[in-house]
């Protein structure tokens, strides 16, 4: 999480709030938007080991909210998603989320493949494009391709690698697609 995370222990405020939420959302954005709960475990034994996070009741504007803070860069894995559809028909989702520590092995395995992967190549914009290759996106890898070329203007001898990679990357979206 890069940012400051605002959570309530209480279930029924925390619907309310979503669906308080999705009646405000409008008509035309309402198919790409889902009212989303999070529904947070935190494992005793590993506490230690996570970033902090705090009952802020008492120091909130709202203190009935039942309000818990969590760090900067706390790191979450979801452990389920599931839909659900209430009697008016209405979709949300609710995200089971295990707060645990960032020396998590396969989280480490991610950071350290992501590093490698984004630090490679020079131009950040290829970097985003062969990630979202490898994640199957490949309309946006497109455009990241795309966008580098666009940057770099005119081809000559001191860029022909970028190009080409570009160009490289944009064959394969288009394989795929």
């Amino acid at each position: 999480m890069n940012s400051f995370l605002s959570t309530t222990v209480d279930r029924d405020l925390a619907l309310f709030l979503i669906e308080s939420a999705a009646t405000f959302v409008s008509a035309p954005v309402e198919s790409a938007l889902k009212p989303v709960l999070f529904d947070i475990e935190i494992d005793p034994s590993s506490s230690r080991n996570v970033k902090p996070f705090a009952d802020i009741s008492s120091q909130s504007y709202f203190q009935t909210e039942k309000e818990v803070l969590f760090m900067i860069g706390s790191v979450f894995k979801i452990e389920k998603v599931t839909e659900v559809v209430d009697d008016r028909g209405t979709g949300s989702w609710t995200i089971n989320l295990l707060l645990c520590s960032s020396k998590e092995h396969q989280l480490e395995q991610l950071v350290s493949y992501l590093n490698d992967k984004i630090t490679k190549y020079k131009p950040k914009f290829i970097a985003i494009a062969h990630l979202l290759i490898d994640m199957g996106e490949y309309r946006k890898a497109e455009k990241y391709y795309q966008r580098q070329l666009d940057e770099l203007g005119n081809i000559d001898e001191k860029n022909a690698k970028t190009i080409a990679s570009c160009y490289t990357g944009l064959g394969t979206a288009a394989h795929y697609l």
